[in-house]
């Protein structure tokens, strides 16, 4: 495994270290591939973070990451403008957003109205709820990348394909 490539966990725990230092300008985008794996591309600035895993039950998934200043994304804010963070909500939202989902009220009104408020740390957070997102879904999201990028896409693909054939051979085999 090449010494750039990373468990999926520690790359999680940067954005999340990294986020909690700074959550504006994100954005974040998701699709699966040929291969049923997921591909997530997080973005702040020119620093891009991408995983590669597989679930492997409902609380579990696996797989491998990189990071580095791949380069400004701007395409991922085109797809989504509006960036990705944990945006508190207010209890009066709560019961809009409550009486909206019983069929009296405007959803995506309040929804939008939440979404315009600044993303905020996790210790930022008081209210008793919190939206996430956007996140956007496309189903080339490594178009976005250059050559050389779609090549990471492809050591991931086998790092994640070895380590699944390895601990969950069940999840790539089957059964007869």
């Amino acid at each position: 495994m090449s010494d750039k490539v990373k468990p999926a966990e520690v790359i999680r725990k940067e954005i999340i270290k990294r986020y909690d230092s700074d959550p504006r300008g994100w954005h974040t985008l998701v699709r699966k591939d040929h291969k049923n794996f997921y591909d997530i591309i997080f973005s702040q600035g020119s620093e891009v973070w991408i995983i590669k895993e597989q679930p492997i039950n409902p609380f579990k998934s696996v797989g491998y990451g990189v990071t580095g200043n791949l380069g400004e994304l701007q395409a991922i804010g085109e797809i989504s403008p509006i960036s990705f963070g944990l945006r508190p909500v207010a209890e009066g939202q709560i019961n809009r957003i409550v009486r909206a989902l019983s069929g009296t009220g405007n959803l995506n009104s309040i929804l939008a109205k939440i979404m315009q408020v600044e993303p905020v740390t996790f210790d930022e957070i008081q209210s008793p709820m919190v939206i996430q997102g956007p996140i956007a879904y496309s189903t080339k999201p490594t178009a976005f990348l250059s050559k050389k990028h779609r090549e990471l896409d492809l050591m991931l693909n086998d790092e994640l394909e070895k380590l699944l054939l390895k601990k969950y051979p069940q999840t790539l085999v089957s059964y007869l």
